[in-house]
């Protein structure tokens, strides 16, 4: 479940994504809309599941009118993810909570590692790079203008992802607009 990113921002972000995927000539991080990571993935087993996730998803939802977004530059998971560090605020951290709360009463495995306390709000910009794609990826980063990986936004919606192929591209289910309609 990830926080759905507007224009502007949303085709900067997707500009930085295609410099990096052209530079690297890898494209996995183009396989996702740009977005927030509120909630990390986790397997159900059925069209009845992924509707009960989007509920679940829409009531959390109407809780909060918008969320403030403050991306902080880039860092890397492992050399092998490249993303656009987003700052724990209070609200993204009561919104992770709170979806993690009430997904874990109706799914015993929606709690998957790094959440809670240890969840890094994150917009992936490039992943399953190797080290020379990494190092490329990291002089790209590194020459941006502070402006270009700094700044605020306000999330006004939010989106149910779903992994096809095999988890190598996610298309975005259900997207609700926060707040109370």
């Amino acid at each position: 479940i990830g926080l759905l990113i507007d224009a502007p921002f949303y085709n900067n972000i997707r500009s930085l994504e295609l410099e990096i995927a052209g530079a690297t000539k890898n494209s996995a991080g183009l396989r996702q809309p740009p977005h927030v990571t509120v909630k990390r993935t986790f397997e159900v087993d059925s069209i009845a599941d992924i509707t009960k996730c989007a509920e679940i998803m829409g009531m959390v939802a109407k809780k909060y009118n918008s969320i403030p977004l403050s991306f902080q530059g880039i860092a890397n998971f492992h050399k092998k993810v490249m993303y656009m560090q987003v700052a724990p605020s209070s609200p993204l951290r009561r919104m992770h909570k709170d979806l993690l709360t009430a997904l874990e009463l109706k799914f015993s495995n929606a709690r998957s590692t790094l959440e809670a306390d240890e969840m890094v709000f994150h917009t992936t910009l490039a992943m399953e790079l190797s080290s020379e794609q990494f190092g490329i990826a990291r002089q790209i980063a590194d020459a941006l203008p502070t402006d270009a990986t700094n700044f605020t936004a306000t999330a006004q919606r939010i989106g149910l992802f779903l992994g096809i192929d095999d988890n190598t591209h996610w298309i975005v289910l259900s997207d609700q607009k926060l707040g109370l309609r």
